[in-house]
């Protein structure tokens, strides 16, 4: 690493928390805490799978496939063992050394409050996923409840109130009324913003393939298909809300990637699809790559720090 790359500061500040490097991993990428655990050193923070109330049984397989060279499609159905099972998990390896964010979700303020109450005790922030684009029929999770903005307001709300940990809502692009709801999560007293999850729902057939290949038959793209619509959603959500912190996400795989995320108006970026078929050894060392070739991006930029690059055309 030569001196001037040495002086780049790859790092974030957000809710307080040390971001650094300034990369996460997507929620439900690694879905164990002892995983979560074994890659601490490579990421900034670290988050957990979308944790529910109760134990829930995720679509059958196949739930994750390969569409196109820039194109994935997942639909995994939000597995997950509840909150309580969760949360003896995390109390036993709480505090990882890094930041630790829980994602939830739920379609009842009741329960979202429980979980939130019960489980600040063993993380640092909170995400609540509002973004899920595969729920069952009729539920009222993820972006089903996400594209509701008094809905929104009310989660956001009782999670607040709940709390005294820090929490972000984590959005989607596949909504019409982005605006509209980013500004109900500050106005609601959310902490920070992520977005974007997968986009859909998206039939899983393709041209080549017609009939689906998932078992939910749609599912949420993910991939550098999507990246487009990861920054759009940023572009979007820092127009409204110019104050609010933001995770980045949606098809980054590179050093260039991050750099346009930030220049979008990210405060920080989290990776989840450039892990596909990655044993945990293999992550750590791309991890290793991604910051060198962010901080050598960087270094053409002329940036000093991550956040210079805002000011950046």
């Amino acid at each position: 690493m030569g001196k001037t790359m040495a002086r780049v500061d790859v790092s974030a500040e957000i809710c307080g928390m040390k971001i650094e490097p300034a990369v996460m991993n997507a929620s439900g990428i690694f879905s164990f805490v002892p995983v979560l655990k074994r890659l601490r050193e490579h990421f900034g923070a670290l988050v957990t799978k979308s944790i529910g109330y109760r134990e829930r049984e995720g679509y059958e397989n196949p739930v994750f496939a390969q569409l196109s060279e820039k194109d994935y499609i997942n639909a995994v159905g939000l597995p997950n063992p509840g909150y309580r099972a969760m949360l003896e998990e995390l109390l036993d390896a709480y505090p990882l050394g890094k930041p630790l964010i829980v994602s939830v979700f739920s379609s009842s303020i009741a329960e979202m409050r429980e979980m939130v109450s019960e489980m600040q005790y063993a993380c640092d922030a909170f995400e609540i996923n509002f973004s899920c684009p595969h729920p069952r029929p009729g539920e009222r999770i993820g972006k089903a409840l996400g594209s509701d903005p008094i809905a929104v307001e009310a989660f956001v709300d009782a999670a607040k109130r709940s709390c005294r940990k820090p929490v972000i809502a984590k959005l989607s692009r596949s909504i019409d009324n982005l605006e509209e709801v980013a500004r109900t999560c500050w106005d609601a007293g959310a902490d920070a913003i992520s977005a974007t999850n997968t986009i859909g729902p998206t039939h899983s057939g393709t041209p080549r393939i017609r009939w689906p290949v998932l078992s939910n038959v749609e599912g949420g793209l993910s991939g550098p298909g999507i990246k487009e619509k990861g920054l759009e959603s940023v572009r979007i959500i820092r127009k409204s809300v110019p104050e609010i912190p933001i995770i980045g996400m949606g098809g980054i795989s590179s050093g260039r990637d991050i750099v346009e995320y930030v220049k979008a108006g990210a405060d920080a970026v989290a990776m989840g699809t450039a892990f596909d078929l990655k044993s945990t050894g293999q992550v750590g060392e791309f991890m290793e790559w991604i910051v060198e070739d962010l901080r050598k991006e960087m270094d053409k930029e002329g940036a000093k720090r991550l956040k210079d690059l805002r000011r950046m055309p």
